[in-house]
């Protein structure tokens, strides 16, 4: 089964079959000048990167080298690794089917695979595809259930979202609507085996450099791979983000969209219809999103990220949401949930360029800060 995060605008990740709470993970979002020079935290994912059972973090830079950083099984993490290129796309998963990681990174001048080897210490390759293009890689996927992802989706350079075939890196599935898609999930949306796809979108220039609303769209797959509109737009709001979960306990995967302004709770019919709860929450800018339980009362709470700050929120069981702890951080970090401490309790991780804080889970919905530490040498 499929575990997966999706990362927008200019990263995203899947993790498939790796570890179970990341199918619960959300998503990422960040506006780049085009003269910026200096080096930027962007993005941190959660994962076992060398096969000893502790979360690891992969961290992607901007301007900057992106890097690996080990984690001891306590929450401390260790360099091991950097990446001699500069990628703003990341897509990760058991390409093979052998258990081990592979990731795909892109950069703005064509797309670079890089395998990522679940080994100690990690080992990584890097050869260019044999069509190169610019594009932001959402997430891989298994089209035949063994196990493996054959292909991964995309947001090519003309705005669309497209089926690339991994080996190949050839256009497979035809383009996924018009317009940039934020922030992509790929799950079962109606009950028939096959992974759908949300597309969490917001506003588009057409060439007349108009501003135009793009609402959230609804793509259901034939079973072959192949994706129908479902004629579905959810949504006036600029969306940065989308995770999905059932959070009322109904067995149907609704959705979590993360807004520019206040966040919407959209429920599905167990058909990939979806009707708007009427939830409203927050205000700010929301670029990461995590459905997980954080008070573990067995159903999905939720964890909104934002600039400065995340924010807990908690599920009274059937998909309503209430306000809960506030962390705040520093405007140049990335933030990632997963048990990073190995106490079987979730945790939030906040990477900065050279220092990172782990914010420790207590099991009832709040964090306790540990002091922030340097990522040491290894």
């Amino acid at each position: 089964m499929w575990r997966w995060i999706s990362i927008l605008l200019l990263t995203s990740v899947v993790l498939v079959g790796l570890v179970p709470w990341l199918f619960q993970a959300g998503s990422r979002v960040s506006f780049i000048l085009s003269d910026e020079t200096k080096p930027r935290m962007f993005q941190a994912y959660l994962a076992d990167l060398n096969g000893d059972g502790p979360l690891d973090a992969f961290l992607v830079y901007l301007n900057e080298e992106n890097r690996v950083v080990l984690n001891d099984g306590n929450g401390h993490f260790t360099y091991d690794w950097r990446l001699v290129m500069h990628s703003y796309a990341l897509a990760l998963g058991d390409i093979n089917a052998d258990g081990q990681v592979e990731a795909i990174l892109n950069n703005f001048n064509g797309l670079e695979t890089g395998l990522l080897c679940a080994q100690s210490p990690p080992d990584f390759s890097l050869h260019s595809p044999a069509d190169s293009l610019s594009s932001q890689a959402f997430a891989m996927r298994d089209e035949d259930n063994d196990g493996a992802a054959e292909s991964f989706l995309a947001s090519c350079c003309n705005g669309s979202t497209v089926i690339y075939n991994y080996e190949t890196f050839s256009k497979g599935s035809p383009c996924l609507g018009q317009g940039r898609a934020n922030s992509v999930a790929l799950a079962d949306l109606n009950g028939d085996s096959a992974l759908d796809a949300f597309l969490a979108k917001g506003q588009r220039v057409n060439l007349g450099w108009e501003v135009q609303d793009t609402p959230n769209e609804v793509w259901l797959n034939n079973g072959q791979g192949n994706f129908v509109d479902s004629g579905q737009r959810l949504g006036r709001a600029v969306s940065l983000a989308v995770v999905v979960g059932d959070v009322n306990g109904d067995g149907f995967l609704d959705a979590v969209v993360g807004n520019r302004g206040p966040d919407e709770v959209w429920l599905n019919d167990g058909q990939g219809r979806f009707s708007d709860s009427g939830q409203r929450l927050g205000g700010g800018l929301t670029h990461s999103l995590f459905l997980v339980d954080l008070d573990e009362d067995g159903d999905p709470d939720l964890f909104t990220a934002g600039e400065t700050s995340g924010r807990a929120w908690l599920n009274d069981g059937d998909g309503w949401f209430r306000s809960g702890q506030r962390i705040r951080y520093g405007w140049n970090t990335a933030i990632a949930v997963g048990d990073v401490t190995g106490d079987g309790v979730v945790d939030a991780f906040v990477a900065g360029l050279e220092t990172y804080q782990v914010w420790r889970g207590a099991g009832n919905g709040r964090f306790t800060s540990d002091p922030v530490a340097s990522y040491r040498d290894g």
